[in-house]
Formats: structure tokens, C-alpha cells, sequence
């Protein structure tokens, strides 16, 4: 069964910690469920996030949260989900070689990145050969990477659309340990990153823009001013009927009854800088903080992409 694509994260709150672990609790059993709903943590404010595929699937999840399983919280306004990811292949290793006392820590790796599709997440590879990392090991090296590819080194995003390949290695009879092999990993993996040219990519979605066929410039004009792509242009009975893929993230500032949102259409890379002349910047703002009034709405159902 193939899984909508989540595009949107959405700030969820609690008043102390014990409502807090019910709300982690309510969200793993939601997740289950329906695995478009992801968990995160910012890495930037602590906030707990959640994900959803469109504004209407937000809501929804959050009314589950409080009317089925009745944890008291709150919300923030939803924010655009970014990934991160390489441009070019790179490798890297990564040693953890500790010793304390009687005890030691030994862990030593050797990753390949590999761009590929970011719908398949990261894909980990183990093609150790001749036992130079034991089997029980391995698990261990996968950890690592996955804890690492939570948190991206350009903006903090989560890392996706790169295969991870473990290649070779050593270890050491007594000091290896598991948590040796997590820390080398997410070494190597971060090293590899920055040969990797990382990069963020941003939601894409098709639209439709509808208007008299003397406004068919300006329209145009617009999409162009958003960083869009126009996809195909028709005109009927005077009205132009314009196809274009739009970033989520300016999607979000212009929407107006004159616009349909058809889908998602992919991933597309983020430009490090914004367009001269845009005065948009960031569509979706974070809150500047939480507002415990249950029935500020941070979302219009009535915006229902699928």
C-alpha cells in the first residue's frame, strides 16, 4: 500500500511533561495507523512536531488527539517539511577509539552516500565481506547512521533520498561494543555528508490557476515570481486555465479561490538563496509561541490537498 507523501509539520503542545508522554503515546498509536503522521522533535526549539499530506490531514489528526484520546493540547501554525540530501557520492570513514581504565571502545567504519529517490527515505546497505565488522555489529552501524540522518548539517532538516553503504571497517576482539560502532557511524556519515555537497529540497505541488484571458501575463508573471513552473497553458471561452508547479512553502502566501491544488509533484531543490525581489520569504512562519486557546483554528479544513 503506497503512502501519501507528508509535506506539512505541525506544532502540537502540552502543559507539563505527564501530558506530554500521553500526547508521544496518542501520536505512536496514530502513526501506526497511518504512517503519513511522522514524529519529530525540532532540533532547533524542542518542539514535538507532527506530519501530515495536507492541511485537512492535520486537522484531522489533531482532533483524534483530543477528541479520541482525550489529551489536552494545543497547536501552532503548520510549517513547510524540508528534507535534506547529497548531490554527488562521496565516502567517508569514521573511528571511535576510547580507552578508560580497564574498559576500552573500539569502533571503526567506512560509508559510501549515494543520491537516489527521496520518496525512498535512506536506504541502508551492509556489504561487509570476510567478517571485518561481526554481524552482531552491524545493527549497531545502522543506529547510528538513522540517529544521524535525523538531524541534517545545513538547516537541521531530516535526511532522505541517499543510500548508505557500509563497506568496510575493523574491530577489536575485547574493546568493540555497540556503542562504539553508533558513534563511528554517525562520524562517517556526517563526514560524508559535507563531501556530499548536502542540499534542501522543498514540496512541490500541481496547480491550477483559472482567470480572464487578459490576466493570462500577470498570472504567469506570479508563478515566475514564486519560483513556479508552468506546465501547459489552455484558453476557453476567454478564460486561460494555467497548469504550473508551485513550492509549497509560496503555495501556502497566495492561495485564493482562483487556484486549485491538484497534488503533490515531488521533491525539488531549495535555492540557498531568496529570489531578488520576492517579498514573500517564508510562507508558513513559526509561532512565536503557544496559544492556549483550543479553538484557534491553525488550519482551514477547506484547503483539502491530497
Amino acid at each position: 500500500m503506497s503512502v501519501a507523501t507528508p509535506i506539512l509539520w505541525m506544532p502540537i503542545y502540552t502543559a507539563g511533561d505527564e501530558d506530554r508522554s500521553y500526547l508521544l503515546d496518542a501520536l505512536a498509536v496514530i502513526h501506526r495507523d497511518d504512517p503519513a503522521v511522522l514524529i519529530r522533535t525540532d532540533p532547533h526549539t524542542g518542539e514535538l512536531l507532527f506530519s501530515g499530506t495536507s492541511l485537512e490531514h492535520l486537522q484531522d489528526t489533531f482532533n483524534k488527539i483530543g477528541d479520541e484520546d482525550k489529551v489536552p493540547a494545543w497547536r501552532g501554525a503548520p510549517r513547510v517539511r524540508y528534507l535534506e540530501t547529497i548531490l554527488h557520492p562521496a565516502e567517508a570513514e569514521g573511528k571511535y577509539i576510547r580507552q578508560t581504565g580497564g574498559l576500552g571502545n573500539y569502533g571503526h567504519v567506512k560509508l559510501r552516500l549515494e543520491p537516489a529517490n527521496p520518496a525512498g527515505g535512506l536506504n541502508f546497505v551492509n556489504a561487509i565481506q570476510g567478517g571485518v565488522i561481526p554481524p552482531r555489529f552491524i545493527p549497531s552501524v545502522e543506529s547510528g547512521i538513522r540517529t544521524a540522518a535525523q538531524t541534517g548539517i545545513v538547516a537541521g532538516h531530516e535526511l532522505a533520498g541517499i543510500t548508505v553503504t557500509l563497506f568496510d571497517g575493523s574491530f577489536h576482539e575485547v574493546d568493540s561494543n555497540d556503542m562504539a560502532f553508533q558513534i563511528a557511524a554517525s562520524v562517517a556519515f556526517n563526514e560524508a555528508l559535507k563531501k556530499g555537497r548536502p542540499l534542501i529540497l522543498e514540496p512541490m505541488m500541481s496547480v491550477l490557476f483559472t482567470a480572464p484571458q487578459i490576466e493570462q501575463v500577470a498570472v504567469v508573471e506570479d508563478i515566475w515570481k514564486c519560483r513556479g513552473e508552468v506546465t501547459a497553458v489552455e484558453v476557453n471561452s476567454e478564460v486561460a486555465s494555467v497548469r504550473a508547479t508551485i513550492p509549497l512553502e509560496h503555495l501556502l502566501a497566495h492561495l485564493d479561490a482562483a487556484v486549485h491544488v491538484e497534488s503533490f509533484a515531488g521533491w525539488r531543490q531549495k535555492p540557498s538563496r531568496p529570489n531578488p525581489g520576492d517579498p514573500a520569504g517564508i510562507a508558513v512562519p513559526r509561532p512565536r509561541g503557544p496559544s492556549p486557546r483550543n479553538d484557534s483554528a491553525a488550519a482551514d479544513p477547506e484547503w483539502d490537498w491530497t
